[in-house]
This record gives C-alpha cells, sequence and structure tokens, in this order.
C-alpha cells in the first residue's frame, strides 16, 4: 500500500471502530478512526478523493448520510456503495426473506446470542424490505449530485454496489 495514503474511517460504534483498530494493526496499517455520527462527519468541505459506504446504509437517515458524503468530497472525488439492497425480482424476494429470516435466527441460535439479541432477528429482514433497489439507489445519488453512476448487482439486486463522482468545478 502507499505508504502516503492518508486513510480515517467512521463509525457509531466503539466496539466496531476497536476491531478495525486492531485489524489495522494486525496487517500494519494506520487507520485514523473515530466514533462519530454519519449524519454530520467531523471533516471540512472538499476533504476526501475518495469515501467509501460499505454494508451500513439501512441504519442511516441514508439521504442525509449521501449529502453528507458528497460535502466532503472533493471535485472529481469518488464514492463507492456496498450494500444489500431489495432485490428487483418479487420471484426472488420472497424466498430470499424467509432464507435471510431463518439464517439469522440459525446463526443467533448458534453462537449462543442472548434472548434480547434474538428480538432483533427481524430488524435485519424487515430493514432491507423497506429499503431501496438497486435502481432506486442510484436514483437518490442521482439527486444527491454525485453523477456518472454506475451500479454493478448480484443475485438480482440482494448485493449491489454503486460507484458516483463528485462533479468537477466548472
Amino acid at each position: 500500500m502507499d505508504p502516503t495514503l492518508e486513510i480515517h474511517a467512521v463509525d457509531g460504534s466503539s466496539h466496531m471502530t476497536a476491531e478495525g483498530q486492531r485489524r489495522a494493526r494486525e496487517r500494519n496499517l494506520t487507520i485514523r478512526a473515530r466514533i462519530c455520527d454519519a449524519h454530520t462527519l467531523p471533516f471540512a468541505d472538499d476533504s476526501f478523493d475518495a469515501v467509501t459506504l460499505q454494508f451500513a446504509s439501512r441504519h442511516l437517515e441514508i439521504i442525509r448520510a449521501f449529502k453528507e458524503i458528497y460535502r466532503v468530497l472533493k471535485p472529481g472525488g469518488i464514492f463507492c456503495h456496498n450494500d444489500m439492497l431489495r432485490p428487483t425480482s418479487r420471484v426472488v424476494e420472497v424466498p430470499y426473506f424467509v432464507y435471510l429470516r431463518f439464517s439469522i435466527w440459525f446463526t443467533a441460535k448458534l453462537f449462543g446470542s442472548s434472548a434480547e439479541s434474538r428480538k432483533c432477528v427481524g430488524y435485519f429482514a424487515n430493514s432491507i424490505r423497506q429499503f431501496y433497489t438497486p435502481r432506486e439507489m442510484a436514483e437518490l445519488l442521482k439527486e444527491v449530485g454525485f453523477v456518472g453512476t454506475e451500479n454493478r448487482s448480484f443475485l438480482t439486486g440482494i448485493i449491489s454496489y454503486h460507484i458516483s463522482h463528485k462533479p468537477h468545478l466548472r
């Protein structure tokens, strides 16, 4: 990795931040991590060449978070978004949500999750059911001001990534 790169990470969870720092140290990486709210990032306008958001969208007020990401990106900067989205096909959607609920429940049982944690099993599937399709996510990015959005989806949208750009100054 290029030693001149400066990498920042933000998360709302101290546990996730600590785990990320542990993994970074194992790989001899230096990452400046902060516990903060993704809706009000503690960085100046036009600070970053690239920003990623990975598997966290359904936990955020997505338009507000996208606006913050847009704000901190430099003109010409790239935004990479990757997450589980709502499937685009009803034929896939129904069995997928049955599978998702069962697999989360089974995993929680297998690993001895607390009764309180098991109450959240439905949250994951329900949050995806209420979330965006890949096409709708691309539209949101456009509405925020991003351009040149590329989208690749797998398994009819279950896993999807979007790559967008903040326009250059004119």
